[in-house]
């Protein structure tokens, strides 16, 4: 059996590692990157939760055990069989990887045959936009500034600023948070703010304490407040930065058929958005859905969510193999 894993992310190490232990037959990763580049790029990405030592033990594995192709991929298809075959004949018509093929004087379109394929996508490099599922106002022009960190950018942040903007409801949001102590937080759409919201509150009380018993002494100080601020159901319509001002400007709506209509402007020294993420792959397929064979995983690099996905990955491999041995 031919097996292709395409990807360049640790999981998709990970993912060859367990072929290689099934003994299928031959594995190929195909990437961009080698398997050690793939290791170099992602190390440092602190949500990572296994000890760099096991992903540099897979690329020693796997320098010695798979095939490793990095031309550009056109598609993935089926040649002999039509949409309409049945699952069990489909297995039977490999995948055929077609991919771009250049010399000094030409290119041309190729392909190589697998039995199964296993495209792995990281979907931490496609957070959605800070408006959600389409830009808000102006995004596009500052998409690029240095003070908005985007997916997993925010976990590379040299110097958090005073006051931060985190948006998003995705799994990164509870690791960043754990990482990260603002001096003034404002969340946008997050689940479980409330759980922030009551840690910077009792912050406050305290400080709201203090100040009362030094007021009392006579001494004369600014009166603390509250450095933690929610908004829940809204959407971010406009952002805008001004030459002559520091911050990030961040308009922020809720209709009315949504709840208690709000339209507000926030000031922001950054902004992080850990919002959904687009779930596409690289990859363009001409394949079923579902289609026997083909695997595609936006997963989470942890080694207990991946061992979940291959334990199924190798359960619906024994089912389909075992139907045309």
């Amino acid at each position: 059996m031919k097996v292709l894993v395409t990807g360049s992310t640790l999981e998709s190490l990970y993912f060859c590692s367990k072929f290689i232990d099934l003994e299928v037959g031959s594995v190929t990763l195909w990437s961009e990157l080698n398997p050690l580049q793939i290791y170099e790029k992602n190390k440092e990405h602190s949500f990572y939760q296994i000890e760099n030592q096991y992903w540099y033990d897979l690329v020693t594995k796997l320098s010695k055990n798979i095939f490793y192709r990095s031309e550009p991929i056109s598609r993935i298809q089926k040649t002999y069989l039509d949409s309409s075959d049945l699952l069990e004949q489909r297995i039977q018509d490999t995948f055929k990887i077609v991919y771009q093929k250049s010399d000094e004087k030409n290119t041309i379109e190729t392909f190589e045959n697998y039995d199964l394929v296993l495209d792995v996508n990281n979907i931490f490099e496609r957070p959605n936009f800070i408006g959600g599922a389409a830009p808000c106002i102006q995004e596009e022009k500052f998409f690029n500034d240095d003070r908005i960190f985007r997916g997993i950018e925010a976990f590379n942040v040299e110097k958090l600023e005073k006051k931060i903007g985190v948006i998003g409801n995705s799994v990164l949001v509870e690791r960043f948070l754990e990482k990260v102590s603002p001096e003034h937080l404002v969340l946008i759409n997050v689940e479980n703010s409330s759980k922030y919201y009551e840690m910077y509150k009792s912050i406050y009380e305290q400080e709201i304490k203090n100040f009362e018993e030094m007021r009392l002494k006579g001494q004369r100080l600014t009166e603390p407040s509250l450095k933690c601020e929610v908004f829940e159901n809204v959407r971010p319509t406009n952002i805008d930065i001004l030459e002559d001002k520091e911050q990030i400007f961040l308009t922020i709506e809720r209709p009315n058929f949504l709840g208690d209509e709000l339209l507000q402007t926030v000031a922001l020294d950054q902004i992080f958005v850990l919002s959904d993420f687009e779930k596409t792959s690289d990859i363009k397929n001409y394949l079923n859905e579902p289609e026997p064979g083909f695997f595609q995983l936006f997963t989470l690099p942890e080694i207990e969510e991946l061992d979940k996905k291959w334990s199924n990955i190798e359960s619906e491999i024994n089912q389909l193999f075992r139907k045309i041995s």
